[in-house]
């Protein structure tokens, strides 16, 4: 009877295989596909402006006696990334020095990805701004020297 008792509390205490669980996905952010973004320029008595966006985002470069300013739409920091440099932008960036802001203009007009921080908005595809970006450029000289 010893050995019955035994063999049933044996024959209790043993596990069955546990079955196997498939992992856990991990949730994947969808890859949104960069927008090729447009250039537009202006320029007036003491001031140049230069403009590139399409969809939902857009920046906006504003220079007048001697600075530069930035701005984006919608509001917020942004980060470009170009053959010719990478820069942040912050959200309440002050305008700045012509002379130092020059090096971000030149790597923007060549092209590169502007990104919004922040916001789920398509990365901006920035297009090399060729020769009207160049003479806009020119404008922004013209004020500085003056």
């Amino acid at each position: 009877m010893r050995v019955l008792l035994l063999a049933l509390l044996v024959g209790a205490c043993a596990t069955s295989p546990v079955p196997a669980v498939a992992p856990m996905a991990r949730a994947v952010r969808p890859v949104v596909p960069a927008v090729e973004g447009a250039w537009s320029f202006s320029t007036a008595t003491g001031s140049c402006t230069a403009r590139v966006g399409q969809g939902g985002l857009s920046l906006t470069i504003h220079a007048f006696a001697g600075t530069v300013g930035f701005q984006l739409q919608p509001p917020g920091g942004a980060a470009f990334n170009g053959p010719a440099g990478n820069w942040r932008l912050r959200r309440d960036e002050p305008p700045q020095p012509a002379e130092r802001a020059a090096p971000r203009l030149r790597a923007l007009l060549a092209g590169g990805v502007l990104t919004s921080e922040g916001r789920r908005l398509a990365p901006l595809r920035v297009p090399d701004a060729g020769p009207s970006g160049r003479q806009w450029f020119g404008c922004l000289a013209g004020l500085t020297a003056a």
